[in-house]
């Protein structure tokens, strides 16, 4: 409560102790010194933030450069996966297969120039014959013998009745 001196004219200040200075100083301290604390977390958290802004922005961007080669890489997986089948499939087969390349340079070096070739048949059939076994040749097992057979189609001009297969 105030007390005025009517007087004087004035208000009487009231009695200090040090008790009362105490409360008067602590009930203005501490809610300054909570909210100077609490501004200090925030821009501390907005600091933060700003940061991870940037570092999630820049490792977005390194994401973005790197997707390329990652679907390139995919890319390269699967077609070294089929090369792979490929190729097995041709080391499987390759026995089974002969190379008609040195007979046909024969045949054409060999056939008049009167005579031109109009077709090529290749057929392959196996047959099951007795064949010695590879680590005891005395023995004799049946396998599976690939027979080849390359049929020519030619033709000429007919003075020279070639014609034939």
């Amino acid at each position: 409560m105030f007390t005025i001196d009517l007087l004087k004219g004035q208000g009487v200040p009231m009695k200090s102790s040090p008790g009362g200075i105490a409360i008067a100083a602590v009930t203005v301290t501490v809610p300054l010194t909570v909210a100077i604390i609490m501004f200090g977390f925030y821009l501390n958290d907005k600091t933060t933030a700003s940061i991870k802004k940037q570092e999630v922005a820049r490792c977005q961007t390194e994401i973005d450069k790197l997707s390329g080669a990652v679907e390139l890489q995919e890319s390269l997986e699967k077609e070294k996966i089929v090369y792979g089948d490929c190729l097995s499939e041709v080391k499987s087969s390759i026995s089974r297969y002969i190379q008609w390349s040195p007979v046909l340079v024969t045949l054409v070096e060999n056939m008049p120039n009167s005579v031109v070739l109009t077709g090529l048949k290749v057929r392959q059939d196996s047959v099951r014959k007795k064949v010695p076994k590879k680590d005891n040749p005395q023995e004799m097992i049946e396998a599976n013998v690939p027979v080849r057979i390359l049929r020519m189609s030619v033709s000429g001009s007919p003075q020279y009745d070639c014609n034939k297969e």
